[in-house]
């Protein structure tokens, strides 16, 4: 199951841009109203391929630019747990809403809460299933530290759900830092997507890529240029009837090579939707704008 939010508010966020190469300042005209045309065909393509998902509505107030993008602010887990996350920029902790939190309790038979927020005031971040890639099968999760996904508190909070974790620096080009793991790594059943050229130390790309293998995963590789176009920033679901689909956005489609969609399609169906304008003016896609419960 999915949940999605429906955006009032997107908009060009200042206060995340600092941190986050791939937003661009170029606002294209209408940008929340064609943004929210692009979060409701990405619903329509989940309900034509039986996908399941709720939407839950933004709030008119207080306007919340990045509110399309639940992914950060919590994440759930097996045996009733939810987990709320500190998040850097102040505008994105309004997003947090315990009316959401309320009804997965009641609805979905959440029951702990796992609560880390009290770690913003010590200027110490960790950006939901941005920061954190899961792998719930194996129970492991990856994080490239920065200034929103701090390794430390990755440790405390796998610890607490029994997940082992891999932390590593991931760069682009230009040194910077990559703000979230899941613009570079997508990791599904069966494969995982990822960009070892942005990982500068030799050890740890060999690392990584031995792990994979030995977990028997298929690599599909991603160059840097794949990853602006957001092709790491995927999530594999489950369709009602089993069938096992890959959301990625048309960019990240339009990416891969020819032998890379061969690779994927051994294992998923692609569902590509076009967010070009989300992309753009929010630095994200497809896999931001859906938190699993």
């Amino acid at each position: 199951m999915l949940l999605l939010i429906r955006p009032r508010s997107f908009a060009f966020n200042p206060q995340t841009a600092a941190s986050n190469a791939y937003q661009m300042e170029e606002i294209p005209a209408e940008a929340s109203s064609k943004a929210l045309d692009e979060f409701n065909r990405l619903t329509q393509v989940l309900t034509l391929h039986h996908i399941p998902h709720v939407v839950e509505e933004d709030t008119i107030l207080p306007p919340k630019p990045d509110a399309i993008f639940p992914n950060n602010w919590f994440s759930t887990h097996e045996n009733g747990v939810i987990v709320l996350y500190p998040m850097e920029a102040e505008n994105r902790r309004l997003e947090r809403r315990t009316d959401i939190i309320d009804r997965l309790k009641e609805y979905y038979g959440y029951s702990e809460i796992i609560d880390l927020t009290h770690y913003e005031k010590e200027g110490k971040y960790l950006e939901g299933t941005g920061s954190l890639v899961f792998d719930r099968q194996r129970k492991e999760a990856y994080i490239c530290e920065s200034s929103r996904s701090n390794v430390l508190l990755a440790r405390e909070l796998c610890a607490q759900l029994g997940y082992e974790l891999f932390a590593f620096d991931a760069v682009d080009r230009n040194g910077i830092p990559v703000y979230h793991t899941n613009v570079m790594m997508c990791v599904g059943k069966e494969f995982v997507a990822w960009a070892p050229e942005m990982i500068r130390d030799t050890h740890v790309r060999e690392a990584l890529s031995h792990h994979f293998d030995h977990a028997g995963k298929e690599q599909v590789i991603l160059t840097e240029d794949q990853v602006k176009a957001f092709a790491g920033n995927m999530l594999e679901v489950e369709s009602e009837d089993g069938q096992n689909c890959l959301l990625l956005s048309s960019s990240a489609r339009r990416s891969f090579t020819t032998e890379q969609i061969f690779q994927l399609r051994k294992y998923t169906s692609l569902l590509p939707v076009p967010v070009p304008v989300i992309e753009r003016v929010g630095g994200g896609s497809v896999r931001c704008m859906v938190a699993e419960i």
